[in-house]
């Protein structure tokens, strides 16, 4: 039986004997082979057909990485393994847990094959939690989620269109830089994960066909020929001039309120 030999004594033409089952022996068909002889060389054979159920002996899995930004592939493959550290073919039950144990992936797959998810831009970055359930085992695996700072940027309406792409806060600087002339502009960026913001191009330029550069860390992404029109500058003397149109105003105004009142004072003592 697998490979290994057991003698008994045949007692008038009966013979009985217990075999120990290996622990480790292989799943499934096994066939026993049964060869009898006598001292005259006189032999006969016969088999018999017996099947070992597998146990349950070992749950582990294997991951593509154990490191993983936001927007990359996952892959699980859970291995269930019997007494002979042979696979078993069996449904596995697959659940992910962000670092807040919110339940974000759940599946099955078969023993030995692959459970594919692919990592959201909101994956939170930390460490994630992977467990496994077959119908006699249980086992857990972890990985990370590491800091991801990215930047989503398109030009919308001659405006800068930015979203946060990442998974931690964007608080830095983005640096703009329009051709021809070299025109540069800096600007502080806060922007959570997710978030949109929208910056006016047609304040920083006199209107034209630029090649937009925009920098931030060791990115650079590139516009060619965006037209921009420039928003009409109203002129700083004209802003003064305005002011003091409605500085004088008031001043007429409380002039006149006041000379009012002495009026219809005189008026009283008149009357009176």
């Amino acid at each position: 039986l697998a490979g290994n030999e057991y003698a008994a004594a045949i007692n008038d033409s009966n013979f009985e004997y217990s075999i120990e089952i290996h622990a480790s022996i292989k799943s499934g068909r096994h066939s026993i082979e049964i060869i009898a002889s006598d001292k005259d060389n006189n032999a006969g054979t016969a088999s018999i057909i017996i099947y070992i159920n597998p146990i349950q002996t070992a749950l582990r899995l294997k991951l593509n990485s154990e490191s993983l930004e936001p927007r990359q592939e996952l892959e699980i493959t859970p291995l269930l393994y019997d007494q002979a550290n042979d696979i078993i073919n069996e449904d596995i039950s697959i659940e992910v847990y962000d670092p807040k144990n919110n339940l974000i992936f759940t599946d099955v797959a078969k023993s030995n094959s692959v459970a594919r998810f692919l990592m959201p831009n909101s994956s939170i970055p930390g460490s994630y939690e992977i467990r496994l359930g077959s119908s006699k085992l249980k086992s857990k695996a972890k990985f990370q989620v590491t800091q991801l700072a990215d930047l989503d940027i398109e030009i919308e309406n001659q405006s800068l269109a930015i979203k946060n792409n990442g998974n931690i806060k964007f608080d830095n600087p983005i640096k703009m830089l329009f051709n021809p002339g070299q025109i540069a502009s800096v600007k502080k960026i806060s922007l959570r994960p997710q978030k949109k913001i929208s910056i006016d191009l047609r304040d920083k330029v006199q209107s034209g066909i630029y090649d937009i550069s925009v920098s931030y860390g060791e990115k650079t992404i590139e516009f060619k020929n965006i037209e921009i029109n420039a928003k009409d500058k109203v002129s700083m003397n004209l802003v003064y001039y305005l002011i003091s149109i409605v500085f004088l105003a008031i001043i007429l105004y409380l002039g006149a309120a006041k000379i009012a009142t002495g009026k219809k004072r005189r008026l009283k003592e008149e009357h009176e």
